[in-house]
């Protein structure tokens, strides 16, 4: 039984170039959940609906989507649901150079999250979490990332977890948290309103981070 159980997906835009050739915003965001089934049927029919027409469509990815799938993809994820949205935002140039390091940024920014998170979100029958990111590439990144994610858990949870790095391809609801990172990332960089409008009801916490 998984009454018992929080689900955590977590996604990220902007890259870890702090110069001003990089992305100027880092942002992570998570959606967390007990419900991991009110999407997925309609995700996959209509992931199914589209490749009849002749799409060659492996799974979801919002930067990459036809407008109109995108729109179709916002239908699903409006409907009614349990789930929440947090999102971290880092004005990448305002980070100092001794946090700029992979190993010691993205922990931080996790744990701001799971502070958001945990200010938000009755704890009361919960006994196991869940987390699961985007796989990463890299076995030393990804090693030095889990570790610092680790970290950042144990000083903020104080339940049970497990973590897992899975190709968003294999996860529905990863490509769903890919969908709400990308509609409020738009926001903040671009001023593109629509896509955040729509999702905006989800969004339990929203904070711009200071390293300072």
């Amino acid at each position: 039984m998984l009454n018992d159980t929080l689900f955590l997906f977590v996604d990220e835009s902007g890259n870890f170039d702090f110069s001003r050739k990089g992305t100027p915003l880092f942002m992570l965001s998570g959606l967390v959940t007990k419900d991991i089934v009110s999407w997925t049927l309609p995700l996959q029919l209509l992931k199914h609906e589209i490749m009849a027409q002749g799409y060659d469509l492996e799974e979801f990815h919002a930067t990459e989507d036809y407008q109109w799938i995108r729109n179709s993809v916002f239908q699903v994820l409006t409907q009614p649901t349990q789930s929440q949205i947090h999102t971290v935002i880092v004005p990448k140039l305002t980070v100092p150079l001794i946090h700029q390091s992979p190993e010691k940024f993205y922990p931080a920014v996790f744990k701001q999250l799971m502070q958001q998170l945990m200010a938000s979100y009755e704890f009361a029958e919960v006994k196991k979490l869940v987390l699961i990111l985007d796989e990463i590439p890299y076995k030393q990144k990804r090693e030095s990332l889990q570790k610092g994610v680790k970290e950042a858990l144990s000083q903020t949870m104080r339940l049970n977890y497990h973590l897992f790095f899975h190709d968003s391809r294999s996860n529905f609801y990863l490509q769903a948290i890919d969908y709400f990172n990308w509609a409020i990332y738009v926001k903040w960089t671009r001023g593109e309103e629509r896509p955040y409008q729509a999702i905006q009801t989800m969004i339990f916490s929203e904070h711009e981070m200071s390293f300072s």
